[in-house]
């Protein structure tokens, strides 16, 4: 690596992966543009073209949420609309664009930056969430959790299995049913706990209700992702790996955050993702664990908030939408896999809202409360489609 005025090169050829495409590159994306005036072109440097990457997906996104408004549309939709709107499905189809904002150099970047962003956005969100309502949890957010996560998931097996034994399809798509399964009964109450705070709903008798049951239904998932992973690394003859995590909570009460608590925890996110690299568990699990841990009352709770995440909501999760708009291309998509994966869809959301609704209704809740609640328990956020994403680059 070289650095003359204030850029800097790579020029070994190298074999990047992006998803389920690979290809040989020279990497010869320079850091920052010297100007028009001195004959540079400033989308073949690296620094200026992340921020019309940011800039597009920024505005789209502004645009979106204008159009969206008048239907009281949560900002998550309007974000995922703007990065799906710049990709290949509609402005990214034109092979112009495409080439001239999105060169293969610049995929490498985009997907650190990407990566960045959802772990931090997830630490905290992590961070805001009161852990104690597991504890205050009745009888009723204990059934409504288990439920809601069986009875899709047993649901969507059973159609797992009768379309792998009687319906003819491609081979890849046969192959991650059992995922598809998996993921779309899976419940993560932090998209839950981002749609309860925009709807104003997170201090409401139903919204505590959602949240502390969207919580124990993403134990019962966590749980079974790790027994399978557990039963797979048995099979290959190798050991189970675990995380945990022991913090000491120590008192701030009455002190101003200091910087050093900035970065300390911000290494400590870092260093927990780290840990899970090495340890081949999936990295968002870090950032989720740590973000739990910390408290989420002033000074620390706030004062991160105030230094973190206007950063993270303004520069770092854009690019994690980006990310996520290159994968999605509407032109690919078949109409017999469309079909079985939108059955899957229905299948898991009508056995979230059944879920939900038979506890809540045999309590003596009104039918339209229990609805509610099952919607609720139904809504899927970034770190739904963050797990997507990864489970596309696992094949």
């Amino acid at each position: 690596m070289s650095g003359t005025s204030g850029s800097s090169s790579l020029t070994n050829a190298s074999m990047l992966s992006i998803d389920e495409r690979s290809f040989c590159v020279e990497f010869d994306l320079r850091m920052a543009s010297r100007g028009i005036f001195l004959g540079d072109d400033p989308l073949k440097f690296a620094f200026p073209i992340l921020l019309v990457q940011l800039g597009l997906v920024t505005f789209l996104s502004a645009t979106f949420r204008l159009l969206l408004k008048p239907f009281r549309q949560p900002t998550f939709v309007a974000d995922i609309l703007g990065g799906i709107a710049l990709g290949p499905s509609f402005l990214g189809h034109n092979e112009e664009f495409y080439r001239r904002i999105f060169p293969k150099e610049s995929l490498i970047v985009l997907d650190v930056c990407g990566l960045l962003g959802i772990l931090f956005f997830t630490f905290l969100v992590g961070m805001r969430t009161d852990v104690t309502v597991i504890k205050k949890a009745g009888g009723l957010s204990l059934v409504i959790g288990i439920t809601s996560f069986c009875l899709p998931m047993l649901i969507t097996r059973s159609l797992a299995v009768f379309l792998r034994s009687d319906v003819h399809m491609d081979r890849n798509f046969e192959f991650s049913l059992y995922a598809l399964s998996y993921f779309q009964s899976m419940i993560n109450f932090h998209g839950i706990y981002s749609i309860l705070t925009e709807l104003n709903l997170l201090n409401s008798e139903l919204g505590r209700l959602a949240l502390s049951s969207s919580m124990i239904s993403t134990l019962c998932g966590w749980f079974f992702a790790m027994v399978v992973r557990t039963v797979n690394d048995a099979r290959q003859g190798g050991l189970s790996k675990s995380l945990e995590y022991l913090f000491n909570a120590h008192s701030l009460t009455g002190k101003t955050l200091k910087e050093h608590y900035v970065c300390t925890l911000s290494l400590m996110v870092f260093a927990g993702i780290l840990y899970c690299e090495v340890m081949g568990i999936e990295i968002i699990m870090g950032a989720i664990f740590l973000g739990m841990a910390v408290p989420g009352g002033p000074p620390l709770g706030s004062g991160l908030m105030d230094k973190l995440e206007l950063f993270v909501s303004a520069v770092l999760l854009p690019t994690f939408i980006v990310n996520i708009g290159l994968k999605v291309d509407v032109y690919g998509i078949t109409l017999s896999n469309f079909g079985k994966v939108e059955l899957f869809i229905l299948c898991a959301f009508l056995g979230k809202v059944v879920g939900a609704m038979v506890p809540s209704i045999y309590r003596k809740f009104p039918v339209v409360d229990a609805f509610l609640i099952g919607l609720l328990m139904s809504c899927q956020g970034f770190i739904d489609i963050s797990f997507f994403s990864q489970a596309m680059s696992h094949k």
